[in-house]
């Protein structure tokens, strides 16, 4: 990150091997740096680490790696579309102080780069109103039938759909917070 962010990577995008412009005058090491470049736009794995990271347990591990991609996100024009999805979707996070740092940190990528202020609220539009991931009880339910569960609570099925509403409105409520 610190190499990203340090000037080693270029102000521009970077391009891929393919989108180098060819003429005669091409030496091998022009073609070494062209295949550097092509390598480091492919960085797909870096940011894979960072999801993981920000999906850890414990909480200051979450909030480095946020801190992280808020970086990457407002210093380096590579892979903004996947930084940005990784950010949006902290606002959802369980820890309260993760989900004010992270408005925060849109905030200011907002600051930096008023151009992307429909992207992120498109982002986070979606990131709300997107369906559960979480798989549904109904079939679960038909395989093991629990004769303990009581009606009057509305079973298991009613549970998971007041911890996903939790979820939701607990999102809703931060983006909420970072568009105002």
């Amino acid at each position: 990150m610190d190499w990203w962010v340090g000037g080693g990577a270029p102000n521009r995008k970077l391009r891929y091997f393919r989108d180098q412009p060819l003429h005669p005058d091409v030496t091998d090491q022009l073609l070494i740096v062209w295949y550097f470049e092509d390598w480091l736009k492919k960085y797909f794995s870096y940011l894979q680490i960072l999801e993981a990271f920000s999906m850890d347990n414990l909480p200051y591990v979450r909030m480095q790696s946020l801190a992280l991609i808020a970086t990457l996100l407002s210093s380096n024009p590579e892979q903004e579309q996947n930084l940005l999805r990784l950010l949006v979707n902290k606002l959802g996070d369980t820890e309260n102080a993760i989900c004010a740092r992270t408005s925060h940190y849109l905030l200011h990528v907002l600051q930096e780069h008023p151009a992307i202020m429909a992207v992120i609220i498109h982002e986070a539009t979606t990131m709300i109103m997107r369906p559960s991931l979480t798989p549904s009880l109904t079939t679960a339910s038909h395989s093991e039938p629990n004769m303990n569960t009581r009606l009057s609570s509305g079973g298991p099925k009613f549970a998971r759909k007041q911890e996903q509403n939790g979820w939701r409105a607990h999102a809703r409520y931060y983006a909420t917070i970072t568009f105002n």
